[in-house]
């Protein structure tokens, strides 16, 4: 079954950290996506760049809408995803918590089996 781990922390938190901290965080995501990609679960991987640089687009009662920045001011920001192939939760809540060994937040979802059809 298909996985999305959803990787959130807070970039006020990411930023205060030293480059030191912030290398063990890296490394332990690195040594996570490794086990993952030996298991054969790792489908992929993307870290996104920090909010400052997102642009929004949203359909609004008078068109659409592009604007500078996130979605949604949030306390933690979405700063990545992975896609895992696993057996069951059980497999995809195992790889979520080796990625918040040094902090941040992981949602697991299941992906939809049937991505382009409406129910």
């Amino acid at each position: 079954m298909l996985y999305a781990l959803l990787i959130y922390s807070p970039e006020r938190e990411w930023a205060g950290k030293s480059m030191a901290e912030r290398q063990l965080t890296m490394d332990s995501h690195i040594k996570a996506a490794q086990i993952e990609h030996a298991d054969g679960a790792l489908l992929a991987g993307i870290r996104l760049r920090p909010t400052p640089f997102a642009t929004t687009v949203r359909a609004t009662p008078n068109g659409i809408a592009v604007t500078d920045g996130p979605f949604a001011e949030t306390k933690e920001q979405f700063g990545g995803f992975q896609l895992v192939d696993c057996p069951g939760l059980d497999d995809a809540l195992r790889y979520a918590r080796q990625l918040v060994e040094h902090g941040g937040t992981v949602e697991v979802r299941p992906v939809h089996p049937s991505p382009m059809t409406i129910e």
